[in-house]
């Protein structure tokens, strides 16, 4: 029995390299003239499947174009502990996990500086991508490929700022005030492209494109479309004579904008799904317009998913809840004053911020107090809360002793030392803390890790249905198929099971 188990692990083993496809050096040789990479913020893996029916046919170039056409991974995962914009932005075109891009979190608490922090911000610059720890795609691809041209845009400045990373020639958001389309000196001095007044003086006679409406909802998604489109015109993305690929990434926010509002089950939220699915088409139409369908490759992901809103859960006997650490807080303080004494001018905890629980560590230094032992004074106290289900210590992690099997990767992945609290609170499924939107993602749970990604372009990926991949795949794989090297800190792999075999 057990000889016989030898041999059929031996056979698999075996058989494993041979699942990989290889691409002929005549397909290797001919690199795509144009990248394009698709971000839809909040679209869960279940979008495309559930709506699949109602989408166009693929003969108008959609989703449905997209999934029939392309090596569609269905399930694909981030593996992280907090799903959000931040650290699904800056994981896609690096393929390195928020312990290696420095991005945890949108926003934490600077225990240093006493004062909260954001991912993109900058002292210099205000915006920038000076947080991000690593190289991107795009960045890969300019330090060979000086030509080359990287543009973004999205209603959010920390998406289109973390999609084009370092080097990129441009990242365009949107700001309601004053109603227009900007960028950070950090990028070019600030300087915009001409081509931008034209649509920044239309853009102000519209409305609020990030109101929490469906009709904004429409005007936003249809305003980042067209100026990516319109950047692909007068930049001439994949239309110039540079030795690399152009780079165009876009971000399509108002998803996350209504999805916070309304939940992913609304019939806005369908109506808004339908609509990108003609956005999508308006993008592929205009590549075959310029003759850059054979030229290009597109991708098409999400940079986190959500749950179901509080009131189907409970109409289903779904356990839900939000939290609120406001007791919880007081009952901690009391207990690390009756065991360490006084916290000084400020309370030994200092705040709960996304989840994270932070100590007075100054206080904790002054009185050559350890903070493993401050930690695990109140670590109970946080584990008792309804909708809690389980805390890691931040000497849990520092040590590498995380005592719960399921929870290793996800937080030894998300892991960024200048950002996590001293306690991490990992909340039940479907629990999330209150921040007063009717639905919440920040968890390690499926319905937030689960996103497509669709890898497009017929002269490299054979179409096919594959079960998942993991995000940080992406970026090695563009890299391959464009003849740069990974970003620096790429922990992935190359997606070769969808390569096109030869004829």
């Amino acid at each position: 029995m057990k000889n016989s188990l030898l041999l059929v692990i031996a056979i698999v083993i075996g058989l494993v390299p041979a699942m990989a496809k290889n691409l002929s050096f005549e397909t290797y040789k001919q690199k795509p003239k144009l990248v394009v990479v698709v971000v839809i913020d909040q679209f869960r893996s279940d979008f495309l499947t559930r709506y699949q029916k109602d989408f166009m046919p693929a003969s108008s170039l959609g989703f449905n174009h997209m999934m029939n056409t392309g090596a569609y991974f269905a399930q694909s995962t981030y593996g992280i502990l907090q799903a959000m914009t931040c650290p699904g932005h800056a994981m896609i075109l690096t393929g390195s996990y928020p312990a290696q891009t420095g991005i945890q979190i949108n926003e934490w608490y600077d225990i240093k500086n006493k004062k909260r922090a954001y991912c993109a911000d900058d002292e210099e610059f205000v915006f920038s991508p000076r947080r991000l720890k690593t190289t991107t795609f795009g960045d890969e691809v300019k330090n060979i490929h000086p030509d080359s041209k990287v543009f973004t845009v999205s209603l959010k400045d920390r998406s289109a700022i973390f999609l084009g990373g370092h080097r990129a020639d441009m990242a365009l958001w949107y700001e309601d005030k004053p109603n227009e389309w900007v960028t950070t000196k950090y990028y070019n001095g600030g300087k915009t492209p001409a081509w931008l007044a034209k649509i920044n003086a239309k853009q102000k006679t519209k409305g609020d494109l990030e109101a929490k409406n469906i009709e904004a909802a429409l005007l936003g998604t249809e305003a980042t479309m067209d100026l990516a489109i319109t950047a692909l015109t007068e930049e001439k993305l994949g239309q110039r004579n540079n030795s690399g690929p152009d780079i165009l990434g876009l971000s399509m926010s108002n998803h996350d904008i209504l999805g916070h509002k309304e939940g992913p089950d609304s019939s806005n939220l369908k109506k808004l799904t339908l609509f990108e699915d003609k956005m999508l088409a308006k993008l592929f139409n205009a590549l075959k317009q310029k003759n850059l369908l054979d030229k290009t490759v597109v991708v098409l992901t999400a940079d986190h998913g959500i749950p179901p809103a509080g009131d189907i859960l409970r109409a289903g006997k779904i356990a839900t809840g939000e939290l609120d650490f406001l007791g919880v807080i007081k009952l901690a303080n009391e207990k690390l004053t009756k065991e360490l004494g006084s916290s000084g001018s400020t309370p030994w905890i200092e705040g709960v911020f996304a989840s994270h629980v932070y100590l007075n560590r100054t206080r904790l230094a002054e009185k050559n107090i350890e903070a493993g032992r401050a930690q695990d004074l109140v670590k109970d106290i946080f584990a008792q809360l309804p909708g809690i289900y389980k805390v890691v210590t931040r000497e849990q992690v520092l040590q590498a002793k995380i005592p719960y099997f399921d929870l290793r990767f996800p937080v030894e992945n998300s892991f960024v030392s200048d950002v996590a609290g001293d306690l991490m609170l990992i909340p039940e499924p479907f629990f999330a803390q209150k921040t007063g939107a009717t639905v919440n993602h920040m968890t390690n749970w499926n319905y937030d890790n689960s996103v497509p990604v669709i890898m497009w372009g017929p002269k490299w990926f054979q179409a096919g249905v594959y079960a998942g991949s993991r995000i940080v795949d992406i970026a090695p794989t563009l890299s391959f198929i464009s003849g740069v090297l990974p970003p620096a800190k790429a922990s992935g792999r190359v997606l070769d099971e969808a390569f096109k075999q030869k004829n």
